[in-house]
Parts: structure tokens; sequence; C-alpha cells
């Protein structure tokens, strides 16, 4: 993949080719070694879509927590506030 010079990363040569500017994958760099920006695999693809199906009920899960702890207890007790901090968070 092609990255432009505005993406370089600190520290990383850049070698022109005829089809246009790509990096040097052997330079060193502050954080580490330079990556290759292409696209994500399959396995990656189903990481996220299955992390991000999987966190929806969590979370809907921590919010009623939250809620149930507001209508529970008091104001000023630890658990109506950590419910106002779960509700205002999520």
């Amino acid at each position: 993949m092609l990255i432009c010079t505005f993406q370089v990363p600190c520290g990383c040569t850049i070698k022109p080719q005829g089809h246009g500017i790509t990096l040097s994958w052997h330079a060193p760099i502050v954080t580490g070694q330079c990556y290759d920006a292409g696209m994500p695999n399959r396995r990656t693809f189903l990481l996220v879509v299955v992390t991000v199906t999987l966190m929806f009920p969590a979370r809907q899960t921590v919010r009623a927590w939250g809620k149930r702890q507001l209508v529970a207890h008091q104001p000023g007790s630890i658990l109506h506030g950590a419910g106002e901090v779960v509700v205002t968070i999520l």
C-alpha cells in the first residue's frame, strides 16, 4: 500500500519508486519498526465483529445495573454515586 509523505512515521526514510513513494521497511523508528499499512485480514475483521457484537449486551447489562442503583439507593451513598458514574459514561 502506498503511504503519503505526511503519513510517514518519525525516523522512517522514504524511497521513490516508479509508481509512487513507499516506506523502506528496514528503518527503525523511536517506537519500534515501521509496519505495513495494508488491509486487515479476515481474522482481524472477525475479531472486531465478534467483540462489538458481544460488547453490546454487556454494555446494556452494566447500564441497567447503574439505573437500578440510582433507584434503590439514596443520593450520597457509594452505590448511588457508582450508578451515576455508570449511567453518565454509558
